[in-house]
């Protein structure tokens, strides 16, 4: 006989960092945002879609409301970046030439995407034996399956959520005071993905 344990959703199983992660109504992953505070006025972490990843690096300027996102694409070098203000429209840029990450900054944001991709996402390019679980998961609720999806356990709880509270199909641990940063990531950054 096999036991099933489903798991609460907690900020502990991804790590003590602050999370997002947003569906749209029929479970496909519309952001999925864990963030590290690098600074007073500087936020790191590790953004994903389903269908591209970064590494992101948001940065305010002391007594202004300037803000720039800096993100990867496919290396560990900023290459685009987003300029901009709160309430303002952001400009899209190209980092020329890019700008490589340090190999402490690198390390300490690939350890954060790993520990947060472990405990929230499975990916449909993985070992089928890793993921059959899921997939069938997905079929059987009619979800479908993407590059990055949230694990069905969780997915099913933030839908179930949404419809009990009447809210869109969200989960945050970000304080109220960072949900700017998952605001630009969300007009800037994803949007791009859709």
């Amino acid at each position: 006989m096999v036991t099933q344990e489903a798991d609460a959703i907690a900020i502990t199983e991804s790590s003590e960092h602050p999370l997002y992660v947003s569906v749209a109504e029929h479970g496909v992953l519309r952001l999925a945002l864990t963030v590290l505070r690098a600074g007073r006025e500087e936020w790191r972490g590790y953004a994903l879609t389903a269908t591209r990843d970064a590494l992101i690096r948001v940065t305010r300027l002391p007594g202004t409301d300037a803000i720039e996102l800096y993100a990867t694409v496919g290396s560990p070098e900023w290459s685009v970046v987003w300029r901009g203000g709160l309430g303002s429209q952001f400009a899209r840029g190209e980092v020329t030439p890019p700008i490589a990450l340090d190999k402490a900054e690198f390390s300490e944001l690939d350890a954060l995407a790993r520990d947060f991709v472990a405990s929230w996402i499975w990916f449909s390019s993985a070992p089928e034996e890793e993921i059959a679980i899921e997939r069938e998961r997905y079929a059987r609720h009619g979800f479908p399956v993407a590059d990055a999806n949230v694990r069905s356990v969780k997915l099913q709880r933030i839908l179930d959520a949404s419809v009990a509270g009447g809210s869109p199909p969200a989960y945050s641990t970000m304080p109220a005071e960072d949900h700017w940063v998952k605001d630009l990531v969300l007009k800037t950054w994803a949007a791009e993905a859709g």
